[in-house]
């Protein structure tokens, strides 16, 4: 499900959506050092234990007010239609995620197309989706027809325990890592490219 339309960059990340009234606030006052969280963070670290929101904030570096607003909107935060059950299966693919040394949960679709345009198309990014909740993207280079290079981005199906691939199933990350790592390089003229590790 490539797509690299206005509407697929804009999602919750893009410009149009950053001041929406029901994203999370959160001023820090440089003068004072105080920090004013509203209610909606609060229940984002809630959700959480102790030690996961510790692993959370402090693995990647300290928590900003972007990488707390990504996680709410994709973990499905505030929004009534969805069952609590699949917020927890969310908040533990998130947290099964998180060491990965492929995963970039920060990267949007512009600084994934950055990091992929100035790698020379040697590498593509796996990233959590800006566009839908809950999902995953990965960004990649291709080769095509006519021989220019372009970056593409493609929605993995993860629902139920498993990854759907170009319409295969797959049980865990490494498998999905495997065979997107190889599909890509079969369809490049250069054969090293390789999952973007990223710097814990």
């Amino acid at each position: 499900m490539a797509a690299s339309s206005d509407n697929y960059k804009k999602g919750w990340m893009g410009i149009q959506e950053f001041n929406r009234k029901d994203d999370i606030y959160i001023e820090d006052n440089k003068a004072t050092g105080i920090r004013i969280v509203d209610e909606r963070s609060k229940q984002l670290e809630g959700l959480f234990s102790k030690n996961e929101w510790t692993k959370l904030c402090t693995h990647h570096n300290v928590k900003t007010y972007n990488r707390e607003r990504t996680l709410y909107h994709w973990l499905g935060l505030g929004d009534e239609s969805i069952d609590q059950s699949v917020i927890q299966y969310r908040k533990q693919l998130l947290l099964s995620l998180w060491d990965n040394k492929v995963f970039h949960p920060f990267v949007d679709i512009t600084k994934a197309e950055e990091k992929i345009v100035s790698s020379k198309y040697k590498i593509w990014v796996l990233r959590l989706s800006t566009t839908e909740p809950g999902k995953l993207t990965f960004s990649y280079p291709k080769k095509m027809d006519n021989d220019t290079l372009m970056v593409k981005h493609y929605r993995i199906n993860n629902v139920g325990g498993q990854y759907t691939v170009w319409d295969n199933k797959y049980n865990t990350i490494d498998d999905v890592i495997k065979i997107i790592t190889l599909t890509i390089q079969g369809s490049m003229v250069d054969s090293d490219i390789e999952a973007d590790p990223y710097e814990h």
